[in-house]
């Protein structure tokens, strides 16, 4: 299927239309903040929801065109979510590697808009691996952000 179902409205309501739908993700990372929740992943059937939480990945994989969009609008990578379970991965060399990788991905995505970062201890409790750790990127973005918070995550053992 190549057609593009919104490709008679200009590119300028193509991209309100996808800023409003990655808004409910936007809600549920502060919201986590506030409530200490765990933002559920979207991709993971176990967080199943009456409203799924849009992302712009998960626009971006609809088709090329929506990538196109996608990745050519700031904008919509303003929120970066990165909190990884200790308690499954440890100090994982790998999981730091993919992490600081998505990162940087989605970092370059974002270009000069103003950022929301949610920032689990994960990244900043791991040891150092290689340039471009995630405390690094997030230390070059720094002024970039509108809100930054570095969670910690503490567990309650009955």
């Amino acid at each position: 299927m190549d057609s593009f179902p919104l490709e008679n409205l200009p590119i300028e309501i193509v991209i309100d239309i996808f800023d409003e739908a990655c808004q409910n993700y936007r809600d549920a990372v502060l919201a986590s903040v506030e409530s200490e929740l765990e933002v559920p992943c979207p991709y993971e059937k176990r967080h199943c929801r009456k409203k799924p939480l849009v992302t712009p990945v998960s626009l971006s994989q609809v088709c090329r065109i929506w990538k196109e969009v996608v990745f050519s609008t700031p904008k919509l990578w303003d929120t970066i979510h990165l909190v990884v379970d200790t308690r499954k991965y440890g100090d994982d060399k790998e999981m730091y590697m993919k992490c600081s990788m998505l990162l940087k991905k989605w970092l370059q995505r974002t270009g000069a808009v103003p950022l929301t970062m949610i920032i689990g201890e994960y990244a900043v409790a791991c040891k150092e691996y290689g340039d471009g750790s995630i405390m690094e990127q997030i230390i070059e973005r720094i002024g970039q952000c509108k809100f930054l918070n570095i969670l910690q995550v503490s567990i309650l053992l009955a």
